[in-house]
């Protein structure tokens, strides 16, 4: 070996070395990266459980921010009538506080007014007094009355006896004018209650004359407006009337006149033909003139043609020629006149139906508005539709077809469930393995239950849920585990929540299936102590019905945006009722199998008419559309699914039939045949 190669092989040593060295430090960093890597999908676990934490915290906090704001509403409205309560109370005490200023105002001058009258009535005791002692005085001096005095003189021995006296009779006059004033005060007193009853009743009557006064001047307003609208009707009367009366005039005098010259002609051309029988035309002026005052019968005419025989002359008669010759030119202008009266009666025909036919419109029109005040214009709305993610009715009926958007869902066949284009009517795709129903379109994804089973085992398979619905994205449920009480999570199954805790369970009693239907605040469901509805929004639970009640159990409920459809388990009555007042149900039709809503149509079955029908919300303007007692009515884009009693009945499960929804289009659906088409 030479040095050149031994050096070579040398230094590929060192290389070598120095590569494993550099390997040996790259494994210890990738070790490192990967503790760190460890380390980092630690941390991002833990910020995952901490995320997830925090998203159920802050979940629970918005819905008791939404609870809160709930009850804020509420604090503010009752705050708000407070309020209104307040305002109306201030009022009244404003009122009432008026009312005292003016009693005071009338107090104080009755108070015044009675101390000038004490300031008199001292006067006038003080006067009196003055004048009983002068008249004492008066009456001791009095020379002619002797024996007064002769009396005095021998019971006083002294003046001192003389004063006393004179004493008593002032206390005596006192006593008396006292006695006088208290029977004073009390006619005062009378006198005073007596004005104040007055005053009253001065300030009733003050009352009830300012109000009708008030009365007069609007009745006398009222009058006025009627004098003048009756005046202006008046004399749009009186010249109608008139015209009136002038066309009728003008009529009357054609007619008149007809009928005159109908008589004359008919007179003049009987009498013709009379006198040709004997073969004579003879000269008739003097005899037409004595016709003409009597001519009721052809008796008085002969009567008369022989009276005058010997002055009839054997030649034409021209006074005959010219009644003649005037019938002929008269004619055409009665033919005008008839033509004339017989185009007006016909207008006068026409304007009679045309105004029946204008009522009977406004009449229609009036109930149409009626109807859509109580049932509303439709009975289901686009909103519907995507809430529901399919025709509410189709979900109350099973759910075997959908219509949504561009999409048709039809799951009749065993097993298979086919997708068509709605526009086109083309077959999409088949989906196969399993019976669909309860079929819902939500964000982009067929949602669908499997055969006749409504149990669903929850993930691990703890608990049972029972008779699933999805409405506004999300899953409605009953929990068996909780006793049977209404839950929802997300489409998903995640994060289960129970709707109202203070809702009673719902009723497992009647069927397999729950009952419960969705509005846009309400959802309406049978519990165990009768009819019932949560709200949506604030969780608020309602019984609607009790056990007692007709209306306890309900079953085939569809909502609409005023009120829903539905029927009493074991009754064939379809019955209404309307969300603001949902305990008044009234019956719509009677005797229905099953039943559907499209726009602003029922869609049902009767057994004892044995036929499928259509009617307006309110039940009016029943249409037959085919001759089959139908089960299971779905409706996709204008027509009618449906499944024949007998055959359902022969066990032909899978016999359906389609029709449109003006009648036409009957057909069964054969095997190998398309289930949706286009026309």
């Amino acid at each position: 070996m030479s040095l050149f190669e031994d050096n070579k092989i040398k230094e590929l040593k060192e290389q070598f070395e120095l590569i494993s060295k550099e390997k040996a430090s790259l494994l210890d960093e990738n070790g490192n990266l990967y503790f760190q890597l460890y380390n980092l999908e630690n941390e991002k676990r833990q910020i995952f459980d901490a995320t997830s934490k925090l998203e159920k915290v802050r979940q629970v906090l918005l819905d008791k921010v939404e609870k809160l704001e709930i009850q804020l509403h509420e604090i503010k409205s009752e705050n708000k009538q407070h309020s209104q309560s307040i305002y109306k109370l201030e009022k009244e005490k404003q009122v009432l506080l008026d009312k005292v200023e003016k009693l005071n105002i009338e107090l104080h001058e009755i108070e015044s007014t009675n101390k000038q009258l004490s300031e008199a009535l001292s006067k006038l005791e003080e006067e009196k007094v003055k004048k009983d002692i002068k008249y004492a005085n008066l009456e001791y001096e009095n020379p002619y009355n002797t024996k007064t005095r002769e009396v005095f003189l021998e019971s006083t021995e002294s003046e001192e006896k003389q004063k006393s006296f004179l004493r008593l009779q002032y206390i005596l006059a006192l006593y008396i004018n006292k006695k006088e004033k208290i029977n004073f005060f009390k006619m005062m007193q009378n006198l005073e209650m007596e004005k104040k009853m007055l005053l009253d009743k001065n300030q009733e009557f003050e009352i009830q004359l300012h109000n009708i006064k008030s009365e007069n001047i609007e009745f006398s307003k009222i009058i006025t407006q009627l004098e003048k609208e009756k005046k202006v009707q008046v004399e749009a009367h009186n010249s109608k009337s008139e015209n009136e009366n002038i066309r009728v005039a003008k009529i009357n005098e054609e007619v008149l006149r007809r009928a005159e010259l109908a008589e004359k002609f008919e007179t003049a051309d009987r009498f013709h033909k009379f006198l040709e029988s004997f073969g004579k035309a003879p000269k008739l002026v003097d005899l037409i003139s004595k016709l003409e005052k009597n001519n009721e019968d052809v008796e008085e005419m002969v009567s008369t043609f022989h009276e005058n025989e010997s002055g009839l002359i054997e030649e034409q008669s021209s006074y005959l020629f010219e009644y003649i010759n005037e019938k002929q030119e008269i004619q055409p202008k009665i033919q005008v006149i008839e033509e004339v009266s017989k185009r007006i009666d016909s207008e006068l025909e026409q304007a009679v139906l045309n105004e029946l036919e204008k009522s009977k419109t406004e009449k229609e029109k009036h109930q149409q508005k009626e109807r859509e005040k109580r049932f509303g214009d439709v009975l289901y709305t686009d909103e519907d539709i995507m809430n529901y993610g399919n025709i509410p009715g189709n979900i109350a009926n099973g759910g075997n077809c959908c219509d949504y958007r561009d999409r048709v869902y039809i799951g009749f066949k065993k097993g298979t469930m086919t997708e068509y284009n709605k526009n086109t009517g083309e077959n999409v795709k088949e989906y196969t393995g399993y019976n669909k129903e309860k079929l819902t379109v939500m964000k982009g994804k067929l949602f669908y239950g499997h055969g006749f089973d409504k149990y669903y085992s929850n993930a691990g398979g703890k608990g049972l849920w029972h008779s699933q619905m999805i409405y506004k994205e999300n899953l409605y449920f009953v929990n068996k585990e909780d006793g049977d009480r209404i839950y929802y999570s997300s489409l998903e199954g995640e994060n289960p929540k129970e709707l109202c805790n203070n809702a009673l369970p719902v009723d497992l009693e009647y069927g397999s299936t729950i009952e419960y239907a969705f509005s846009s605040e309400w959802m309406y469901y049978n519990s165990i102590e009768g009819f019932a509805r949560i709200n949506l929004k604030s969780s608020k639970f309602e019984l609607i019905h009790n056990k007692l009640d007709k209306f306890n159990k309900l079953r085939d409920i569809i909502c609409t945006p005023k009120g829903l459809y539905a029927r009493i388990c074991g009754s064939r009555n379809l019955y209404y009722t309307s969300h603001v007042n949902p305990k008044n149900f009234e019956c719509i039709i009677e005797d229905i199998g099953y039943f559907n809503l499209y726009k602003n149509k029922i869609v049902f079955s009767s057994e004892k008419q044995n036929g499928l029908f259509i009617a307006n919300p309110d039940g009016s303007n029943i249409k037959r559309i085919a001759q089959y007692y139908a089960w299971d009515i779905y409706i996709v884009n204008d027509w009618v699914y449906f499944q024949d009693n007998k055959a359902f009945m022969d066990r032909k499960l899978y016999d359906y039939y389609r029709v449109r929804i003006d009648g036409t289009g009957l057909t069964w659906l054969k095997e190998g045949e398309p289930l949706y088409v286009v026309d």
